[in-house]
């Protein structure tokens, strides 16, 4: 080849390995299919997010950072072999003083040679420009998932973890009973995004059950839930969603991921749930199943005709995030 130019393009995404989480993998598949969508004819590659402080051999000529920023904040910055990458999409956790450690002003030249970063929620941009680093705020990239064709005949509402953080399935039967009835008018399907054997999987598997996921929200009269990435996809689609707060008081923190993004969605707050803290005092009330006691109906937080949210902004964040990368593939962005 006689330029960069002439290079067939190997695009790096993130993926995470060890991630027992569906959602990890929602977000890597949306990326996939975007960089593919956007360039047919590049490869595709996927890296670890926790292994990109070690050197590379893939020959990659584009790298695009995305995702839930991590685990093992001891592992940054990224190795010198790895291309000049894109970040977008970029959530730095500030859980643990993560946040803390990436955006310290020791990575300020790092982040200063990457810049503008694409943030999927506004408190990560607030940190970057707090270091004096140029950033906007993107949106997810599960937010450019095709609007959906369905294709099943039996319509059903898609209950995908909406008490999750309470891990109670006691508590999750009667609070589901409260708002949908015990004979619920709707065909009612469950799913939950915690698989514990997902880090033994192959990658291969892993991308199969994810399509398959994808396909059954796509295909849902409505999702309720209390995950972002079941959520974002849902509303990329024009599912209509019902997005549960209950049990995210944890930490100060805990909710500061959604910045931005929860406008998207039909919110139901956790006032309409008992006992929802997860704070010990919570914890110890749901053990003695004093949520028990309250059995008013909930029917009025889901209506009769499920419409979305108008969905103006997530087309725009949408829209954004596709161009963006449409113009770093076309750069030829190959050092670092």
């Amino acid at each position: 080849m006689s330029s960069n130019a002439q290079r067939l393009k190997k695009v790096g995404i993130i993926w995470v390995q060890d991630s027992i989480n569906a959602g990890d993998d929602v977000q890597t598949l949306a990326m996939h299919k975007l960089v593919k969508r956007l360039d047919p004819v590049a490869e595709v590659v996927w890296l670890d997010r926790e292994q990109l402080h070690l050197e590379n051999t893939d020959n990659l000529t584009h790298l695009i950072v995305s995702g839930w920023f991590m685990k093992k904040p001891q592992h940054w910055p990224l190795h010198p072999s790895l291309p000049k990458p894109l970040f977008i999409s970029f959530h730095i956790s500030r859980e643990q003083g993560v946040d803390q450690f990436l955006q310290s002003p020791q990575y300020q030249s790092f982040w200063k040679k990457h810049q503008p970063v694409g943030c999927r929620d506004r408190g990560t941009r607030q940190g970057f420009e707090k270091l004096g680093i140029d950033a906007w705020f993107s949106g997810c990239a599960t937010l450019t998932y095709a609007p959906r064709a369905r294709s099943n005949s039996e319509p059903y509402g898609l209950i995908a973890d909406p008490f999750y953080f309470l891990r109670s399935p006691a508590y999750d039967a009667h609070q589901l009973r409260r708002v949908f009835g015990k004979q619920p008018s709707i065909s009612l399907k469950h799913v939950t995004n915690a698989d514990p054997t997902r880090p033994r999987k192959t990658q291969a598997v892993r991308l199969q059950e994810t399509q398959e996921l994808i396909s059954l929200i796509a295909n849902a009269e409505f999702v309720f839930t209390s995950r972002i990435h079941i959520a974002l996809p849902a509303t990329a689609m024009g599912v209509p969603v019902y997005f549960v707060t209950a049990g995210y008081d944890r930490t100060k923190h805990s909710t500061d991921r959604f910045d931005g993004l929860l406008e998207l969605f039909h919110i139901i707050d956790g006032t309409h749930f008992g006992h929802t803290s997860r704070k010990r005092w919570g914890k110890l009330l749901r053990l003695l199943k004093f949520y028990k006691t309250e059995n008013r109906s909930l029917a009025h937080l889901m209506p009769e005709q499920h419409v979305p949210v108008p969905n103006d902004t997530a087309r725009n964040l949408a829209q954004g995030i596709e161009q963006t990368i449409t113009n770093y593939l076309k750069a030829g962005a190959f050092t670092t």
